[in-house]
Order: structure tokens, then sequence, then C-alpha cells
């Protein structure tokens, strides 16, 4: 059972220090930006409860690397400093438990997300967590709904990512204080209660509530297994520490035998150089489409078959 009313909401520029190698597979990263797992799942994800994976596929320590040889960079942005707005939620609950969530962010610009979040603060502070989780919906669209912050993009850019730092923090302390991993929240949770948190105003074109809710239903059956199934073998999982622009054609070899090695039989890669070295090693590539001008263009006839 949830309890508390939110007390106090912080945020802070976290930039992750990079890797004097500038390989990615090192990386240090701040203590302090070490959020919980639990915070980075997003509050609108429709997923079944097959699809409930842990937050650490999500963002990968590889990742946090050096922008200087153009490792961690694609054809779009070409010079990131992998960093995040970090936000801490605290209730007046005496169990003292915190929420966290995060927002991924390039560098610069950091501080502006920052500056977005405290302005939503307002709208989070002094209420109590059970009214919240009561009526998650109507939450999230006071948050996207703001009569003038909403003019600078509640669907888009900063005040987007500054919302979804906020509601990752929700759902953190949501899930702490019912004992949970975030995952399991979901999973556990009543399909009408979990379409209740989701705001279909903009998705009603592709699913609409009244779907979502009969597809989750349905995914009652076998619920229990699936589960146990995934717990046991775990689940699908990718990394892309292997294929970074700034990497020479050795280096490229060298990551992707290593990866292939290490038991990531599914890479992705930012370019289609990698897909020589992973073609010869038979392991499944994903490209980027954004790392090309045009979608048609994104994949070679030859590429298909290992994009599946």
């Amino acid at each position: 059972m949830v309890r508390g009313r939110i007390s106090r909401l912080s945020v802070r520029d976290v930039r992750f220090p990079t890797s004097l190698g500038g390989h990615g597979a090192d990386a240090m990263v701040s203590a302090d930006a070490m959020v919980s797992a639990d915070a980075m799942v997003s509050a609108d994800a429709m997923v079944s409860a097959d699809a409930m994976v842990s937050a650490d596929a999500m963002v990968s320590a590889d990742a946090m690397v050096s922008a200087d040889a153009m490792v961690s960079a694609d054809a779009m942005h070409t010079d990131p400093d992998y960093s995040a707005a970090y936000v801490v939620i605290e209730t007046d609950a005496e169990d003292g438990i915190k929420g966290c969530g995060i927002t991924f962010t390039l560098g610069k610009g950091t501080e502006v997300v920052v500056c977005a979040v405290n302005a939503l603060a307002h709208h989070v502070l002094n209420k109590d967590l059970k009214d919240i989780v009561g009526d998650f919906r109507g939450f999230y669209r006071q948050l996207t709904s703001d009569g003038q912050l909403r003019w600078i993009g509640p669907e888009k850019g900063v005040v987007h990512l500054a919302t979804a730092a906020v509601l990752n923090a929700v759902w953190d302390l949501w899930a702490k204080q019912e004992g949970k991993p975030v995952w399991k929240l979901l999973v556990d949770m009543d399909p009408r209660m979990l379409v209740s948190c989701i705001d279909f105003r903009y998705i009603t074109d592709v699913l609409t509530e009244e779907d979502a809710l009969e597809i989750l239903q349905k995914g009652q059956i076998g619920k229990k297994e699936r589960e146990k199934q995934m717990l046991a073998q775990g689940y699908p999982a990718y990394t892309t520490s292997c294929a970074w622009l700034g990497y020479s054609d050795d280096t490229l070899k060298q990551l992707c035998a290593q990866a292939l090695k290490d038991g990531w039989t599914s890479q992705r890669s930012q370019f289609p150089r990698a897909r020589l070295f992973l073609f010869h090693l038979s392991a499944l590539l994903s490209l980027q489409a954004t790392s090309f001008p045009h979608c048609s263009s994104a994949l070679l006839p030859s590429d298909s078959r290992l994009c599946r």
C-alpha cells in the first residue's frame, strides 16, 4: 500500500565522465547517477507481461564513453557526452523511501532540462502518493497540460524530457513502497488498473483503451508460466558497444568477435561497415536508421537476412 505526501523533489545535472581509452567498455559512471534500475520504465509504456524487462538492459554502461573520437556517436549526434537530469522524490512517510528517475541527455542542454523539472515541481509537491496512483492518467495529464508550459512542448523537447524524469521517479517510488521492482508492479497490476495509467489521446488510431484492455486480459492466460520462464532463462537483449562511428575496422572486428564470445548474439550498429564482420560471425545485426539520410537506404538487400 502506497503512503505519504510528497514533501521534496530535487533534481541534479549529472554529466558522465568520459573514458580515457575512448572504447566504452570501461566507462567511469558517476556514483550519483546510478539511479535504481526500477526507475528506468516509461510511465506510458504499453507492453505485455512478456516484455516487462529490467532497465539493466535499457542503458548499457558500454555507452558511457568519450565523444572525442566519435565513440558512441551516430550520424545525427556526432559529439555526445552522455548525461542525465536526475530526479529524487521524497515523502513524509516514516519509511524514508525515495523515488529516483532520470532522463537521458547528450551533455549540453541538461541544465535546461533541470530548469524544466523545477518548473513542473509544483504539480508534484504536497500531493498524496495514494491520490497520484489512484488517478495516474490524471496526474500525467496535469504534468503535460500546464497552461503555460505546454506552449514549449509537453509532448516533445525539453518539457517532455523533464516530464519523463518526474514520472520515472514516481513509478520508482510507487514500486519501492509496494516492495517490488517496476516490472513486477506492472505484471501484477490488474489490467484495468494498468490501462487506467495510460493516456490514450494520441494513440487511439493505433490502439484504443478497449483494445488494450482486451489484449491484457487475454494475456492473463499463461502469464505466471511466462514470468517463471523469464526469471529462469532471462530475456533477449543486445549490445551497442561494438560498432560506433569512431571505431576502426580492426577495433570493430575485435569488439564484435569478443561480444559474440561473451554471449551477445544480437548487436546493434550505427553504420553498415559492421555488417560484414557480424555476417561472418553469424550474429544478429540491427542497423540504426538514423545513420542514413533515407530509411529506404538504411538496409541493403543483403542485410535483410541479418535484421529480422
